[in-house]
């Protein structure tokens, strides 16, 4: 591959990488399995089988422990072996805990993907993913912060963790229809 097709390629990978974060941060568990190859891995802390095997699993673990997910990415390092693509994605993960006032931490974790991805004439996916920690901290949150925190995000509209996100072109599309209907 070489010139346009190569640029292409490296942004399909990036969209896929960007996508996964969202599956995971919106609960979707539908897109984060269409990041994965049929066969895929993913080493994933204590999870280690099959990628798209990985969405059915995350989600409701997610669900239950963290009230809210935010993944950010920083860049992708994309080294191209014949057809196959080695990258290495850095990522933070913050996670706000379910626990209630007064015992709920933040969780934030900093690390990076490697995988291996590749074309089989479906689009550039994951073949295989390998989640390395760089470090990690949980931090208390004090007593009080998240009554705060609730009053000062009235002014804001609410993320969600379902396709009803306005992340997601259609619900915008909807809230937009909505707001202009109301004018």
């Amino acid at each position: 591959m070489e010139g346009t097709e190569l640029l292409l390629a490296e942004r399909e990978i990036r969209q896929v990488v960007l996508r996964y974060c969202r599956g995971v941060d919106r609960g979707d568990a539908e897109l984060i399995r269409d990041c994965y190859h049929d066969g895929a891995t993913d080493v994933h802390g204590h999870y280690r089988g099959g990628g798209r095997e990985f969405a059915d699993y995350v989600v409701p673990v997610l669900a239950q422990r963290y009230a809210a997910t935010t993944h950010a990415v920083h860049g992708s390092l994309i080294e191209w072996e014949g057809q196959a693509a080695h990258v290495e994605t850095y990522f933070v993960a913050c996670h706000l805990s379910t626990e209630p006032a007064g015992q709920a931490h933040l969780y934030v974790f900093v690390g990076r993907y490697a995988d291996l991805f590749d074309n089989r004439g479906d689009g550039w996916r994951i073949a295989h993913r390998v989640v390395l920690r760089d470090w990690s901290v949980r931090q208390p949150v004090p007593e009080g912060a998240l009554a705060r925190e609730l009053t000062e995000a009235e002014a804001f509209v609410a993320g969600r963790r379902d396709r009803d996100d306005l992340a997601y072109p259609e619900a915008f599309a909807r809230r937009l229809a909505e707001q202009r209907s109301s004018e």
